[in-house]
């Protein structure tokens, strides 16, 4: 039979506590695994942009990574090694956060660290410069539920006003963490039973207190910021962590009713696992990822690029918890008794799969960007003083954030940046193949690879060539722009 909620929460899930460090040492190997042979890449364009641009960085990460850039300069190891030490920490935490939430054994809390860790949905935030402005906040947020379940399962039992006060303190500093009020609320509301209620409902001062922080921030008050497309639709990450084609997108933009539909299908198969898989901790896991995001519709997520999608962290950790109460339930059922591990194993190992196979893309997107640095300074030193053309300027190929022209901006701040002018600047998909045909100072034509025209969108779904835009490369189109009024720069620098 499956776990029946909070009847079964109380009890103790499993005797065997085992031993934690080797735990945690695992962790750390399958960390290093994925991730540690990345100290070598090149910066995309993205750091580039970080660079230049600190201010748009709150007040605590933006403090540290101004001190990052003066200790680190424009050397990319040091960056990563501190982005990578964060994310361990996460891991760590996550890791009790699922012991004190599941209850169960130490394994599970093994099993969310790498789920979380093997998501690519935050790889900008590992894999840029600027990583910490999503890093560190993830890392308060979650030493914020880990100290709230501390409190509340008895460990720190006298100490029951620091939650609230951590919880203040960390949302003045880093306001992105205002909604963990309602991930609070679904935790005591969801995963401890009414007897073990504090008198003094201090999640209920902590909601009271992130309501009134979410209005004297501001946040309330923004474009779409409860806009429930902008605050909800996003989640459809956590299931496809590597984005959506923008075919597939197009489509259901296109088509709002085949859109609505699918959304209605997909809310009632989640419904229907919690209530066959009714475990506190798999709903907590999913009701607290979308708490997370009240209030936080007015920074859009770009489901095809990625853009701004390490803003999910926190409901990535918390679907990592929710995945460690799935699999707690599945092994109440005799059926799954024995296979529960066994499965655990495959999907983490999968996830881990996919993130090397996120990573390479991320790898060679920054070996692409160092030959374009290379042309465009060799361009520059044949044709001193003058405007160079960046054509075809690259935003994204894929989810990677080239952003070329954006590269020639210095990340040492004692270096000056190349003049440079984009006369077009869009996103294919990968690989990255083009060709410029004519580039003249009124004329400028390129044969892109994955580059599609708007318009209504041609979509078959499961055909030859959806298959095969999927898993290899579309075919090409040709890009023309006019200089018009204002003629484009003389030379253009030869990249790709």
């Amino acid at each position: 039979m499956p776990a029946t909620g909070k009847k079964n929460f109380s009890k103790t899930a499993s005797n065997e506590n085992g031993r934690i460090l080797p735990f945690l040492i695992a962790d750390a190997a399958y960390l290093l695994i994925v991730y540690g042979w990345l100290v070598t890449m090149q910066p995309v364009g993205l750091s580039y942009r970080q660079a230049a641009t600190p201010d748009e960085i709150h007040l605590l990460p933006r403090l540290i990574f101004q001190q990052m850039h003066r200790w680190f300069g424009d050397s990319m190891p040091g960056y990563l090694v501190v982005n990578f030490l964060l994310l361990y920490g996460c891991m760590v935490l996550i890791f009790f956060l699922t012991r004190l939430i599941t209850r169960g054994p130490w394994w599970l809390g093994s099993v969310s660290a790498v789920l979380f860790m093997a998501n690519p949905i935050k790889s900008t935030a590992l894999l840029s410069i600027g990583g910490i402005q999503w890093l560190l906040p993830g890392l308060l947020g979650l030493a914020v539920l880990l100290l709230y379940a501390l409190c509340r399962s008895g460990s720190m039992i006298g100490h029951k006003w620091l939650p609230f006060l951590t919880y203040l303190l960390v949302s003045v500093f880093t306001p992105s963490n205002i909604p963990l009020f309602a991930v609070i609320f679904v935790l005591e509301e969801i995963c401890f039973k009414k007897a073990e209620r504090s008198v003094t409902r201090h999640h209920i001062y902590i909601a009271a207190a992130g309501i009134l922080l979410l209005f004297f921030s501001g946040q309330i008050f923004l474009p779409h910021a409860l806009s429930l497309h902008a605050m909800f639709i996003p989640l459809l990450l956590l299931l496809n962590p590597i984005g959506f084609l923008s075919s597939t997108f197009s489509f259901f933009s296109y088509y709002t009713i085949a859109f609505y539909i699918g959304l209605a299908a997909g809310l009632t198969l989640l419904c229907f696992f919690m209530r066959r898989y009714r475990h506190p901790a798999f709903i907590f896991g999913i009701l607290g990822a979308f708490a997370f995001r009240i209030g936080q519709g007015s920074l859009p997520i770009d489901l095809v690029t990625l853009e701004n999608s390490s803003t999910l962290l926190i409901p990535t950790a918390l679907a990592a918890v929710g995945a460690a109460g799935f699999f707690l339930a599945l092994s109440e059922i005799p059926h799954w008794n024995t296979s529960v591990v066994r499965l655990s194993t495959l999907v983490c190992c999968a996830a881990m799969l996919c993130q090397i196979w996120v990573n390479l893309q991320w790898y060679r997107a920054g070996a692409d960007i160092a030959r374009f640095r290379t042309a465009a300074r060799i361009s520059a030193e044949e044709h001193p003083g003058q405007y160079l053309a960046v054509f075809p300027d690259i935003d994204y190929v894929g989810f990677v954030p080239y952003f070329l022209s954006e590269t020639l901006r210095p990340i040492d701040r004692n270096t000056s940046a190349l003049p440079v002018y984009s006369p077009a600047s869009f996103s294919v998909m990968p690989p990255l193949r083009a060709e410029v045909l004519v580039y003249a100072p009124n004329l400028a034509v390129a044969s892109i690879t994955g580059f599609d025209e708007k318009g209504k969108p041609d979509f078959r779904p499961l055909s030859h060539d959806w298959w095969r835009q999927r898993l290899f490369r579309s075919g090409s189109r040709v890009l023309t722009r006019e200089a018009g009024d204002h003629l484009f720069p003389l030379h253009r620098i030869p990249f790709p």
